[in-house]
């Protein structure tokens, strides 16, 4: 059930799938949710060091649909870079 819902499988598929309730299927999900948030919480650390400048953006890359507009399929990429003592 977790690597469908990783592969963003949808709630009604994946209880076919599995044979359990859309309910059961929501529950599980949800449960999911929270204990990787806790982790995400739980594992991370601050980025640099106190007195340090670090920059931080978010690009998305993807197709756009007939080439206009705005995109509708893409991955999400974060990065960041520390840039000298600050003073």
């Amino acid at each position: 059930m977790t690597n469908m819902w990783e592969l963003k499988a949808n709630r009604v598929f994946i209880a076919f799938e599995v044979g359990e309730s859309i309910n059961s299927v929501k529950v599980w999900m949800d449960f999911s949710r929270k204990v990787r948030m806790g982790i995400c919480v739980f594992e991370s650390s601050m980025l640099g060091v106190p007195g340090e400048i670090v920059e931080i953006d978010e690009s998305m890359f993807g197709e756009r649909k007939f080439n206009r507009g705005r995109r509708v399929h893409g991955t999400w990429v974060f990065g960041g870079v520390q840039r000298g003592t600050y003073k």
